[in-house]
């Protein structure tokens, strides 16, 4: 082999090189390249998506605490302004209130009223109700007194309408320990 047959040779094998170089980059690495960014595609997108539930997430956790804050308010409006006039727990509520400040609830007298606004009026909404409570109550000055303090700040809404006091005894009504009867007309709410 002549010198100028084994560069032609050199040449063509180089050349043989240089063209598999080619197939394979084209054969195996651009796909590998091309998968390799479909699939960084492919998990910026899943990145994406789990971003996307981690706030659904934060979002349904203070939807939730939300529901059980707007939950617990309710029961507390349903505590202040009950659905029905619930006249047993109102006289039961009297009457720990006036046993706590030592008085005797000695009658009790209930009148319901209804209000229904009239339809395409401001006050088409409302639908509070009220109770009309006459309650007779003996005991000292103080125990009268705390009783309608407690009264006014019980959590149930109750109105103090009407107060009517007279002694239960003649002479002996200077004394603070002298037992007196107060009539009481009482309002409490109701929603319908």
């Amino acid at each position: 082999m002549t010198a100028s047959t084994k560069r032609i040779l050199a040449i063509f094998l180089s050349l043989i090189g240089i063209f598999y170089i080619f197939v394979a980059f084209f054969n195996f690495i651009i796909p590998g390249w091309a998968r390799m960014s479909n699939l960084r595609a492919e998990i910026s997108e899943k990145r994406a998506a789990l971003e996307q539930l981690q706030g659904l997430v934060l979002k349904a956790k203070e939807y939730l605490a939300n529901r059980d804050e707007l939950e617990r308010r309710m029961r507390l409006i349903e505590t202040a302004l009950p659905l029905g006039p619930r006249i047993p727990e109102l006289v039961a509520i009297l009457n720990a209130i006036a046993s706590k400040n030592g008085a005797i609830l000695a009658q009790v007298r209930f009148d319901t009223v209804e209000y229904r606004a009239e339809p395409g009026t401001e006050e088409a909404g409302l639908t509070v109700s009220k109770v009309l409570v006459q309650a007779n109550v003996v005991g000292t000055y103080p125990a009268i007194k705390g009783w309608l303090r407690d009264i006014e700040s019980e959590f149930r809404l109750i109105d103090v309408n009407i107060i009517s006091m007279q002694s239960t005894a003649g002479e002996e009504a200077a004394r603070p320990d002298t037992p007196i009867s107060v009539e009481v007309g009482l309002i409490a709410y109701w929603q319908n």
